[in-house]
């Protein structure tokens, strides 16, 4: 609909089954077309369609589902080159994801095959629109691992964070701007003890830690990286257990804090 009110609104989705429902949309960054996941053709079956805003007509995105198969997630990569999905598309509740190259590609999978125990989440894109993130969840070794992956597919998932076989694995993550490296936090030296590292996002060595030496008890809580991707502000007890303080480190040359740049805080 003209944002002037100049002529009626137009249906954009195709018309649903008895109970069906549009539940969310996204509009692609074009502006021209919009994305949503319904179960327009069979209740309950939540699907993927991608539709023209000024004309409607939306065109099935997702591959045909398993019985029970549903679209849980989806995303227009943020160039808008690419919408990429998350479904239980070939085997029920077993989640992959899929993307496809705009205006009309096949679905590619784009990570690994998971085992019975591994669940898939937390889908993002690296700035640049490079590649994503993914976490891999393992029951069974109770731990996170981070992969990256090219939108296209090409040269399949790589393992971020370092595989030490310790703790829970990675936490929580950041891509920096100039989509070059991943900063995440992970307790991948000493179970329980979680510490700032930053690596690239396609095998170029180990992870260098970013945060400084931890006392006993100590753990690197919340962090952020600033906009020019020169330096990470982090909040730890990194010199005495239970006082938070906020410290900053350099990007990636020096592992060790540059200096504290704030009095202590306590965060309890």
């Amino acid at each position: 609909m003209p944002a002037d009110g100049s002529s009626a609104p137009l249906l954009l989705n195709d018309a649903l089954v008895t109970d069906g429902d549009v539940e969310w949309f996204e509009r692609g960054s074009d502006g021209d077309s919009v994305a949503y996941v319904a179960d327009q053709e069979v209740n309950d079956r939540m699907e993927l369609f991608r539709t023209p805003i000024a004309s409607g007509g939306p065109v099935k995105v997702n591959k045909p589902l398993v019985p029970g198969g549903n679209v849980s997630d989806f995303s227009f990569s943020p160039d808008g080159a690419y919408l990429v999905y998350t479904a239980d598309q070939q085997t029920d509740e077993q989640y992959n994801i899929y993307s496809v190259l705009l205006p009309g590609g096949p679905p590619q999978k784009l990570n690994q095959n998971l085992g019975p125990s591994q669940y898939l989440y937390g889908v993002t894109f690296s700035p640049d629109s490079s590649f994503l993130l993914y976490e891999v969840y393992s029951e069974t070794a109770e731990a996170t691992t981070l992969f990256s992956v090219r939108l296209d597919g090409s040269g399949g998932p790589d393992q971020v964070n370092d595989a030490t076989g310790v703790g829970s694995g990675a936490g929580s993550y950041q891509i920096t701007a100039d989509s070059q490296r991943v900063i995440y936090k992970a307790d991948q030296e000493k179970a329980g003890v979680y510490e700032l590292y930053s690596a690239a996002p396609f095998g170029s060595g180990q992870a260098v830690r970013l945060s400084g030496p931890l006392v006993g008890g100590g753990s690197v809580e919340q962090f952020d990286v600033s906009p020019d991707d020169s330096r990470v502000v982090y909040t730890a007890d990194q010199d005495r257990d239970d006082v938070v303080e906020l410290y900053a480190a350099t990007l990636p040359e020096n592992p060790g804090p540059e200096k504290m740049i704030f009095l202590p805080v306590s965060l309890r």
